[in-house]
């Protein structure tokens, strides 16, 4: 494996559900990996992917113990930078390069699958989905993209688009609005 640098964060994000600054706290280990992204764009599926490659497709995992989001509000960090700490899984091993017992891999790659997250939903969401309307249920929701066509008027959408021209280049501007690289 590569010797990376760990990334110099640039900003802190403060709102109702996050907090970043837990992350001049934590303690990096050779071996982590950070699973970043926007809410609601895939990371807890990534989450339960990356979970089921690393446990060889075991049964039940309870993903979100195991890999906390850890700037999420709650619970506080005095509670959550401890528990993280004291994981002794292996939290990522040679960068997924993760070989799959090839009897296993069917039932792996079922419970990487959007149905089975959504019945097994609590396992895999913060807090098993307990500070959302609906619970876990309604967190997994429907596993697809472009779902802000259906909720986005017209003026709203003239008004992402610019401000994604003004913020980001051509093709990360392509990329967040269509998951496709140029």
């Amino acid at each position: 494996m590569k010797n990376n640098t760990i990334p110099v964060k640039t900003r802190e994000l403060h709102n109702h559900h996050f907090d970043s600054t837990i992350w001049n706290d934590f303690n990096f280990r050779n071996d982590d990996i950070v699973i970043s992204s926007s809410a609601k764009s895939g990371a807890t599926w990534l989450q339960q992917i990356i979970a089921q490659l690393l446990s060889n497709g075991e049964e039940g995992m309870e993903v979100a113990e195991m890999s906390p989001w850890l700037d999420l509000r709650v619970p506080p960090k005095e509670v959550k930078l401890p528990m993280a700490e004291a994981q002794t899984h292996r939290r990522i091993a040679d960068f997924i390069q993760t070989p799959i017992d090839e009897e296993k891999r069917e039932c792996t790659l079922r419970q990487c699958s959007f149905d089975y997250m959504k019945v097994n939903a609590t396992k895999s969401t913060p807090l098993g989905g307990a500070f959302r309307d609906g619970g876990a249920q309604t967190f997994i929701h429907k596993g697809t993209n472009v779902r802000w066509r259906e909720t986005l008027s017209a003026q709203e959408v003239s008004k992402y688009e610019r401000r994604a021209a003004a913020e980001l280049d051509s093709e990360c501007a392509q990329w967040l609005a269509t998951g496709e690289i140029s």
